[in-house]
């Protein structure tokens, strides 16, 4: 009987040890990630902000959506926060509103250490200046922003001694 515990104990705690958040990350949520990141068309930081269907806004507001379905799934543990600014500069020739979408999971032990996981957001045509055409993006960054997504997802089912940051940031591609 006293193995057939030890036996018991042994495989129950070498299976929980195999569940680490690396497994659980999916190839099919990220590639459905990208896939939706380049429905957007573009996602230059001067195109559309008020389109539901198209542009940096619509693309930020899907973003902000997958953070919040995640912090639903994980109890609350993320805390979803909308930064925005407006900014104009060498390749913003007008004044430009610059939304993130960012989600904050506190650290239990040292929650002012800090670990941040970021993409950014946004992507441009080869003319910096052209935010009407397509500009799908997928490899710049959308594959980054998905890795951000897949992270969150993946990360929030365990609690951490440090805060992690989620970060899905625009403004890159004008510099």
């Amino acid at each position: 009987m006293r193995k057939l515990i030890l036996a018991a104990a042994f495989f129950s705690t070498a299976a929980a040890a195999q569940d680490t958040p690396a497994d659980n990350v999916s190839a099919e949520r990220l590639k459905a990630d990208v896939e939706k990141l380049v429905s957007f068309g573009t996602r230059h930081t001067l195109s559309e902000q008020d389109n539901p269907t198209r542009g940096i806004g619509a693309a930020v507001d899907w973003g902000a959506a997958e953070f919040q379905r995640i912090a639903t799934a994980c109890g609350g543990c993320l805390e979803i926060v909308l930064p925005e600014t407006v900014v104009e500069g060498r390749r913003i020739p007008r004044p430009t509103r610059l939304r993130n979408a960012v989600a904050i999971q506190r650290g239990t032990v040292r929650p002012n250490e800090v670990v941040i996981v970021q993409g950014h957001i946004d992507s441009r045509a080869t003319d910096p200046f052209d935010w009407e055409s397509d500009a799908p993006g997928a490899n710049d960054d959308g594959s980054g922003t998905a890795l951000v997504i897949e992270a969150a997802r993946v990360l929030t089912g365990k609690r951490y001694p440090t805060t992690i940051i989620y970060a899905l940031l625009s403004g890159e591609e004008q510099g």
